[in-house]
């Protein structure tokens, strides 16, 4: 008896694991991805059995759950009006810019980013030390309304401070609200920071919250990466700097202290930053009227920066920050430098590198020498060979973990924010990068790369090339996985 059900067993588990992977296999393809995310999932399917099904149910698609694409569909036409009240008071024309700003911004509007908006004063802070004094003390003059939007909240050293700050303005009858990723800030809310801002008066809520299964397979590792501030609707900060000090924050895993880069922001642009996070803010608590987004204030203008708004995330705007920085990178002529933590390009974004360093652009790639994922280090090393063979230079900065995500272009064009160079930022998390039409601030951002330069050392082509055997055939199998990683 033991034995006929044992024999009934061995038959049927093939079985069914291949009718799982037939099935998910089919569901992969109608889905047209691109070529190398499909290839990547149906390896797992097929060589992990049972193990690999469960994974992509899990993660393999954005489950985002009817209500909150409710939501969503709910917040795009006052948005929409939003941005046509921003076009009309400090929009900026498109034709009369620089030709290479022109089509990076024609390729952000025709794939749902925001409008270009003049009018604008950037201040770009060179790292932790810079932002946080300058958020705590616009906090502290803040009048009407504050809005924190974070992934990461961990409450030590500084952080403790901008509580703090927050916690006066409530009491000041300032509107704060508070809204943190329920993943990345599992420390905040395991700590009693939520509390004591609740009975300040403060709003606080979860971005995401992860529930079993997150009704019905909503995707669990689907976050809100977004960082952003706004102040009294008249000053916005965003760039990738977590609420997080460095000084306190993963001191112990050997990295070194994170490195970031925020922008601070003046002028009408920041009705866009507002539109971002008044959007989160309704999809997450249902309490935003929609048409309250479409009245939000706009600032009047301060300065002559013309910059772009560019919000992305599964099923909205989930191609446009990848489609303009590949156009910006055909676009370059002189020099093009990225940094950016965690580098596993697609085959498009690759092929425009390349080529950019083959027709003689000075192509700079800034990574840290170590990086808290060691598949995603095995798979960024696997793209360094092409690279370098092109011509480029890559350097590895030593300065602590290199956390910025900044490009700048040819002194015209410059980008700072969330998004990461992987597949992760391109098209699953929510993000928010913010691109700088400007030379002085775009000279700025490139200042601040240099001191990242000056703490690097390059991988020479020679040398990279004489690295071991077993190391390379890592570096290729982990890069078939790079675009799940």
């Amino acid at each position: 008896m033991i034995s006929d059900a044992l024999t009934w067993i061995s038959l049927s588990l093939p079985l069914l694991h291949w009718g799982l992977v037939i099935t998910l296999a089919l569901r992969i393809l109608s889905k047209r991805r691109p070529p190398g995310v499909s290839i990547a999932w149906l390896l797992v399917l097929a060589v992990v059995p049972f193990f690999g099904a469960a994974v992509y149910l899990l993660f393999g698609e954005a489950w985002l759950g009817r209500s909150r694409v409710r939501r969503s569909l709910s917040a795009e036409r006052p948005v929409r009006r939003l941005m046509e009240r921003v076009e009309r008071r400090a929009g900026a024309e498109i034709h009369e810019l620089p030709e290479c700003v022109e089509s990076v911004a024609l390729v952000g509007m025709a794939t749902d980013a925001m409008p270009v908006v003049g009018g604008n004063a950037i201040e770009i802070l060179d790292g932790a030390d810079e932002a946080f004094p300058a958020i705590i003390r616009d906090i502290d003059n803040a009048q009407r309304s504050l809005e924190l939007l974070f992934y990461i909240w961990e409450p030590r050293g500084r952080v403790l401070e901008v509580e703090r700050a927050i916690e006066r303005a409530a009491a000041r009858g300032v509107h704060c609200r508070v809204l943190v990723d329920a993943t990345g800030g599992a420390s905040f809310f395991g700590s009693g920071s939520p509390r004591r801002l609740r009975e300040a008066g403060v709003e606080v809520e979860r971005a995401l919250p992860v529930k079993w299964l997150r009704a019905h397979l909503s995707r669990i590792d689907l976050r809100n990466h977004r960082k952003l501030v706004i102040i009294d609707e008249q000053i916005g900060y965003t760039g990738s700097l977590n609420m997080a000090d460095p000084k306190h924050f993963k001191v112990r895993a050997g990295f070194g202290e994170w490195v970031d880069v925020m922008a601070r922001v003046c002028g009408p642009g920041v009705a866009t930053l507002s539109a971002v996070f008044e959007s989160d803010w309704m999809i997450e608590t249902g309490r935003t009227c929609p048409e309250a987004i479409a009245r939000e204030s706009i600032a009047q203008q301060v300065g002559n920066v013309e910059m772009q708004v560019v919000p992305s995330g599964p099923r909205s705007h989930q191609e446009t920050i990848h489609r303009m920085l590949i156009q910006g990178v055909h676009e370059a002529r002189r020099e093009l430098v990225f940094t950016t933590p965690y580098f596993t390009p697609d085959e498009a974004m690759m092929a425009a590198l390349v080529t950019a360093a083959q027709r003689r652009v000075g192509v700079t790639l800034i990574v840290p020498e170590r990086v808290d994922s060691r598949l995603v280090a095995l798979a960024s090393s696997a793209y360094y060979q092409d690279l370098l063979d092109a011509g480029a230079r890559i350097m590895l900065y030593r300065g602590g973990l290199l956390h910025a995500k900044t490009v700048t272009i040819d002194g015209t064009i410059a980008m700072l924010g969330t998004v990461n160079m992987d597949r992760r930022s391109f098209g699953i998390n929510y993000e928010l990068s913010v691109f700088l039409y400007d030379a002085a601030a775009c000279a700025r951002l490139r200042e601040v790369q240099q001191h990242y330069l000056n703490e690097s050392v390059e991988i020479t082509g020679t040398g990279w090339a004489q690295r071991g055997r077993a190391r390379r055939l890592m570096e290729n199998a982990v890069q078939l996985l790079s675009p799940l990683l």
